[in-house]
């Protein structure tokens, strides 16, 4: 079988390995080469926690394929910091962390401030996700693109996907390719490639700025933090560099600078450069063991599904599947291997609930489409529980607390 990959972020490398270890001949177009889009960076973070018990689930799964990852690689792509969640409903928070059986306890401030020093001294009480911990970005992208045979990368530009007969085309830069399948997960641009199907993603585009500091003292090993607390005027999420004395901090309220459909670009600077004033505001303020001079920020691309920040689905059109969705990072490994299930094994659920919504605001029951073309999409974030306002597991509007 042979399967071609439009995108070479973690997601679409993750579903190459997986695809090539059943047997399928993989080639991976991205004009940049692995990584360069919206899986660039260092550093994302690894939590458990989410709004509805079944994604808490999927990411204890998550968690295991990480591991056998780094069993087949050899090398350490998830750290063992842990992550601090404060603010919310952290009875709620711990319940479901433990409901769903990863390693979780509620620790008081004076305990937040010994695993977080660079806080002040008026932290409050938080859960510790134990098994939580800082994504080595740059490290897992190479250790997927060296379990790929060799030559599976082409780094050709992609200008359309076709479908038809009983495969589908690849329209690149060299010419047309023609695969069995094709597996479309190209972040920022899988929009663009699925409108050309007749696709319309419930997509929320945006671009979000994560800002880098050097730790005062020096310290390596901090817990990556998620502050729902709003008690230094800011929602904030946060992670160490890898083992680096380098500090990561983006704003999570809903502060994504918006873009529309087809736009790649900001129009302005004015709300940026207001954006960036009051993520260093917030860290003089919560994290004065920051130097409080940022040394580097990303623009990271936010491409959430409506309603949920954490959503990803599949959406497919004869031999094409779509993916999409934000914050997907931290499930990576277990995406690629659902995806190879659905694609080589013909499993139709693949482990994930099945929804379907090409143009619909929320994610809607698909079990009775009918017709060789209705579209299908298996997708989670969608069972959220009731009594969650603020569990401290990211904001629904795009923080990019994981963003892949």
């Amino acid at each position: 079988m042979r399967v071609g990959v439009v995108g070479g972020g973690i997601i679409g490398l993750a579903a190459a390995e997986a695809l090539s270890r059943r047997g399928a001949a993989v080639t991976i177009f991205d004009r940049s080469g692995p990584g360069g889009g919206q899986s660039g960076g260092l550093t994302r973070i690894f939590r458990h926690l989410h709004r509805s018990d079944a994604q808490t689930r999927l990411a204890v799964d998550a968690r295991l394929a990480w591991r056998e990852l780094e069993r087949r690689s050899g090398r350490r792509l998830v750290g063992a910091e842990g992550v601090l969640v404060a603010g919310g409903d952290l009875d709620l928070a711990l319940e479901r962390l433990v409901r769903a059986g990863a390693p979780a306890e509620l620790v008081d401030g004076r305990h937040v401030e010994r695993l977080l020093p660079i806080l002040g001294r008026d932290a409050g009480p938080a859960v510790l996700d134990a098994d939580g911990g800082a994504i080595r970005v740059r490290r897992a992208l190479e250790c997927l693109e060296g379990l790929l045979p060799g030559g599976a990368i082409a780094r050709q530009e992609v200008f359309g996907v076709s479908p038809g007969g009983s495969g589908a085309s690849v329209e690149a830069t060299e010419g047309s390719l023609r695969f069995d399948h094709v597996v479309v997960a190209a972040g920022a641009e899988t929009a663009r490639f699925a409108a050309g199907l007749g696709i319309e993603l419930p997509e929320r585009r945006g671009v979000h700025p994560r800002l880098m500091f050097d730790v005062g003292d020096g310290s390596v090993g901090l817990p990556c933090y998620v502050d729902r607390t709003a008690a230094h005027g800011e929602s904030a999420y946060a992670g160490p560099v890898g083992s680096s004395p380098r500090y990561v901090v983006g704003l999570s309220a809903g502060e994504t600078l918006p873009l529309g459909a087809g736009e790649t670009t900001l129009g302005g600077g004015d709300d940026f450069d207001e954006l960036y004033a009051r993520t260093v505001a917030y860290v003089r303020r919560a994290m004065p063991g920051l130097d409080p001079d940022p040394v580097a920020f990303r623009l990271c691309h936010v491409t959430a599904l409506t309603g949920d920040s954490d959503a990803f689905g599949v959406w497919e059109r004869e031999a094409v599947t779509v993916f999409a969705g934000h914050n997907v990072m931290k499930f990576a490994p277990l995406i690629g291997e659902s995806l190879a299930r659905l694609i080589v094994d013909g499993e139709s659920d693949a482990g994930l609930p099945r929804f379907g919504a090409p143009d619909a605001s929320q994610p809607v029951d698909a079990s009775n489409a009918a017709g060789p073309h209705a579209d299908r999409s298996h997708a989670a974030g969608a069972d959220r529980d009731p009594r969650e306002s603020a569990a401290g597991s990211g904001d629904r509007r795009g923080s990019a607390l994981g963003g892949g």
